[in-house]
C-alpha cells in the first residue's frame, strides 16, 4: 500500500487490488515465509492497469483533439473576423482618400464654378441684349410683313372680282387644242435616230457635253453612226448613266461633309470664342485682384512708413525726455552736494563753538520804541549772539535739500512712468509693424502667384486665338469650294436629271419601246404590192396590240 501510494494518481491500482495485494501478503507470513506463487493475481492487475491506463490515454487524446479542434475553430473565426476587419479598415481608408480627393475637387470645383458663373453672367448679358436686339428687329419684319400681306389680300381681292373676271374672260382667249397625231416614225432606223434626237434635246435643254458628245458619236459617220450599233450605244448610255449616279452620290457626299465641316468649325469657332471670352473675362478678374493687392500693398507700405517714423519719433523724444531727466537730476544732485557744503560751513562755527542753536525761524523781540533815547552800552556781543540768523539759513538751506531730493524722487517715478509707457507705446507699434512687413510679403507672394496665372491665363488665350484663327482659315480654304457645291447643287441635279432622262428616253427608243402613236402612218414607198410586208407593231388610235 506504501508503494501503490507513491504512484501517481492516474496510475493508482483499485481498492480491491490492493486488497488482493494484502491478502497474498498476508498468505505468505502465514505460511511461514515460503514462496506462493500469484502471477495469475498479478498478471490480472496489471492488466487492469494496462487497461486503466489504455482508457485514461484514449480519453486523454479525445480530450486534446476536441480542445484543438476548438481551438482551431475559434482562430479560424478569429482569423476570419482579422480579416474581415483589415478589409472594412482597408475600404474605409480608401473611401476617406477618395473622400479627400472628392473634396478637394469640389473645392477647386466651386472656385472654378464661381469663376464659371461670372463668366455665364457676361455671357448671359451679351445674349440677353443680342435676343432683345433680334426681338426688336422681329417685330419690324412682322409688322413689315403684316403689311405685304395685307397689299398680298388687296392684290387677290382686286383679281378675283367679278369685273376683273369678266375681263379677263374677254381679253384672254385659249388657243386651238388638238389630239391629232401627224406622223409617226417607222423602220430600224427610226428608233436609232429618236435615241440620237432625244439626246441632242436633252444634251441642249441640260447643257451636257456629255450627251452632245454620244449624240455627235451617234450621228451618220460617227463612232456608233452605224445602225447595228445599238448594243455598244446602249453600253454607252448604261455607263453614262452609271457615272452620273456616282457623280450625284458624290455631290450629296461632298456637300454633306461640307456642311457637317461647316458646322463642326462653326461650333469649334463658337465655342473658342466663348474660351477666348473666359480667358479675357479670367484675366480682367485676376488683374482686379492685383490691382487689389497692389492697392492694399500701397496702403500697408504706406503705413508701414508711417509707423516706422513714429516709432523713431518717439524713440528720439523718449531719448530727449531721458536726457533732459539725466540732466535734472544731474543738476539736482550737484546743488544739492553745494547746498549741503555751505549748510555744513555755516553750521560749523556753532559745531566747534558747542552752541545750540535752538529752535528755527524764531523771532525776537522789537526794540522798545525808546531804545534809541538810551545810551549805547559798551559790552561786546557774546558767541553765539548770531545762533538765531544763523539756524534760520541753516534751516532754510535743509529745506530747499528736502525739496530738491524730494524732486528727483518724483522724477525718478515720473522717469520710471514714462519708460514703461513708451516700452508698451514701442512694442505695439513693433508688432503692429512686424504685422505690416508680414501682410506686405503675404501681399508680394500673392501678387505673383496671381501674376503666373494671368501669364498662364494670357498663355491659354494665345493657344485659343491661334486655334480659333485656323478654324477660321481652314473655313475661309474650304468656304469657295463648299458654297459652289452648296449653291449649285440643286442646279447640278436638275441638269443631271436632265441627262438620266434623255439617255434612258434614248436607251428606251434603242430597246424598241418607241412610244405608242396615236395615228397608222404607211412606211415611205408604200404602195398596194407592199400591204402584205406593213408590221403593224405600233398601236393606233383603234388598233389593239396583237
Amino acid at each position: 500500500r506504501a508503494a501503490a501510494a507513491r504512484l501517481p494518481a492516474r496510475a493508482r491500482p483499485a481498492q480491491k487490488h490492493l486488497a488482493v495485494l494484502e491478502a497474498a501478503g498476508g498468505r505468505a507470513s502465514a505460511a511461514g515465509g515460503r514462496y506462493a506463487p500469484q502471477s495469475a493475481t498479478v498478471q490480472g492487475i496489471l492488466h487492469d492497469m494496462y487497461n486503466s491506463f489504455t482508457t485514461n490515454l484514449e480519453t486523454l487524446t479525445h480530450e486534446e483533439g476536441t480542445a484543438h479542434r476548438n481551438y482551431e475553430a475559434v482562430m479560424a473565426n478569429w482569423q476570419s473576423e482579422l480579416a474581415l476587419l483589415q478589409d472594412s479598415v482597408s475600404k474605409k481608408e480608401q473611401i476617406k482618400a477618395e473622400t479627400e480627393t472628392i473634396l478637394a475637387d469640389a473645392t477647386q470645383g466651386y472656385a472654378d464654378s464661381e469663376a464659371q458663373l461670372k463668366a455665364d453672367v457676361d455671357f448671359f448679358d451679351v445674349t440677353k441684349a443680342s435676343c432683345l436686339s433680334k426681338t426688336d428687329d422681329w417685330s419690324a419684319r412682322k409688322a413689315l410683313r403684316v403689311e405685304e400681306l395685307d397689299g398680298i389680300s388687296q392684290a387677290l381681292t382686286i383679281l378675283s372680282s367679278d369685273a376683273a373676271k369678266d375681263l379677263f374672260a374677254k381679253a384672254i382667249q385659249p388657243g386651238f387644242a388638238t389630239l391629232l397625231q401627224e406622223a409617226a416614225s417607222r423602220g430600224s432606223a427610226a428608233p436609232f435616230k429618236r435615241a440620237r434626237e432625244e439626246l441632242q434635246a436633252h444634251a441642249g435643254r441640260g447643257r451636257s457635253l456629255r450627251l452632245a458628245a454620244l449624240a455627235a458619236s451617234m450621228a451618220s459617220g460617227g463612232r456608233l453612226g452605224d445602225v447595228g450599233h445599238f448594243d455598244q450605244v446602249i453600253q454607252a448610255i448604261d455607263t453614262l448613266l452609271a457615272t452620273l449616279d456616282t457623280e450625284e452620290a458624290a455631290d450629296t457626299r461632298k456637300v454633306d461633309d461640307c456642311k457637317n465641316q461647316t458646322q463642326a468649325i462653326d461650333l469649334e469657332v463658337q465655342d473658342l470664342e466663348w474660351q477666348i471670352k473666359k480667358n479675357g473675362a479670367n484675366i480682367q478678374k485676376l488683374q482686379s485682384v492685383v490691382a487689389a493687392n497692389e492697392a492694399e500693398k500701397t496702403a500697408a507700405v504706406a503705413e508701414l512708413e508711417s509707423v516706422e517714423k513714429e516709432i523713431n519719433e518717439s524713440k528720439a523724444m523718449r531719448a530727449d525726455e531721458n536726457g533732459r531727466y539725466l540732466q535734472g537730476k544731474s543738476d539736482d544732485e550737484q546743488a544739492i552736494v553745494l547746498l549741503k557744503q555751505a549748510r555744513t560751513a555755516l553750521s560749523q562755527y556753532f559745531s566747534n563753538h558747542s552752541i545750540d542753536l535752538g529752535a528755527a525761524l524764531l523771532q525776537e523781540g522789537a526794540a522798545s520804541a525808546n531804545a534809541s533815547e538810551r545810551p549805547p552800552e559798551a559790552a561786546l556781543s557774546g558767541a553765539g549772539q548770531r545762533r538765531g540768523e544763523s539756524k534760520g539759513v541753516v534751516s532754510l538751506l535743509s529745506m530747499i535739500i528736502e525739496d530738491l531730493e524730494a524732486e528727483i524722487s518724483r522724477a525718478q517715478g515720473t522717469e520710471a512712468t514714462s519708460q514703461l509707457d513708451h516700452e508698451k507705446s514701442l512694442a505695439a507699434s513693433e508688432a503692429l509693424a512686424k504685422h505690416l512687413r508680414e501682410k506686405i510679403v503675404n501681399l508680394n507672394d500673392a501678387i505673383a502667384v496671381r501674376g503666373g496665372e494671368i501669364s498662364d491665363e494670357e498663355k491659354l488665350k494665345g493657344e485659343n486665338e491661334k486655334d480659333l484663327l485656323n478654324q477660321e482659315q481652314t473655313k475661309s480654304t474650304i468656304k469657295p469650294t463648299c458654297d459652289w457645291y452648296i449653291t449649285h447643287q440643286e442646279e447640278r441635279r436638275q441638269k443631271r436629271a436632265v441627262e438620266v432622262e434623255g439617255l434612258r428616253r434614248a436607251k428606251e427608243y434603242l430597246s424598241g419601246m418607241a412610244q405608242p402613236a396615236m395615228v397608222q402612218v404607211p412606211p415611205a414607198g408604200a404602195g398596194d404590192g407592199s400591204l402584205s410586208s406593213i408590221s403593224f407593231s405600233s398601236v393606233s388610235f383603234l388598233q389593239r396590240r396583237r
